[in-house]
């Protein structure tokens, strides 16, 4: 009896998987990137199909010889770019917006966290988020970059790639006041 109740399981799973990414697409590639995040690359990702495509087919070509991080970022390229052919789309990372891991749907867009940027890490992404939560709590609002970066414990590398991903767009980078 096991193997056909184990085999029927894994037919109803994948009836579920394959009416979401029919019917509801966006739910679909949000909670897959959600749950399965190893590959994704934020920045490729918002890059542009050309750039995924050159990216996908340099990766093909190394064979064998592609590393193991290449080739999970190849698998992710290929669902973004799936879901770039079906018209869907992401936003970026935004410091008010975003979440430390999970890819939330927003205005019928995926948002995307702060742990899918290379060079931020689980513990960066997390805690970012706790930095930023505190900072909106205390203030109404991100006091400046160099306070989230000091808050959050920040490397040089994981900062500059925030700051390179626009995620601080609109918050001052210092807590000095100019005056002139």
């Amino acid at each position: 009896m096991f193997p056909k109740a184990h085999a029927s399981a894994y037919i109803i799973a994948a009836m579920r998987l394959g009416w979401f990414k029919v019917y509801e697409p966006l739910a679909f590639y949000a909670s897959y990137f959600s749950v399965q995040p190893e590959g994704m690359d934020a920045e490729l990702a918002m890059s542009g199909r050309a750039n995924i495509r050159k990216y996908i087919e340099e990766t093909e070509q190394k064979g064998n010889e592609a590393t193991k991080k290449e080739e999970d970022v190849m698998v992710a390229m290929l669902l973004v770019l799936e879901m770039y052919v079906r018209g869907l789309s992401f936003l970026p990372a935004d410091i008010y917006k975003s979440h430390a891991f999970d890819y939330r749907l927003e205005d019928g867009k995926i948002r995307l966290p702060f742990s899918s940027l290379n060079g931020v890490g689980d513990i960066a992404a997390e805690n970012i988020a706790k930095a930023r939560d505190a900072s909106v709590q205390e203030n109404g609002a991100v006091y400046s970059v160099e306070d989230i970066c000091a808050k959050a414990k920040l490397s040089k590398t994981a900062a500059d790639m925030l700051r390179r991903n626009g995620v601080f767009k609109g918050v001052p980078e210092t807590n000095q006041i100019s005056l002139f």
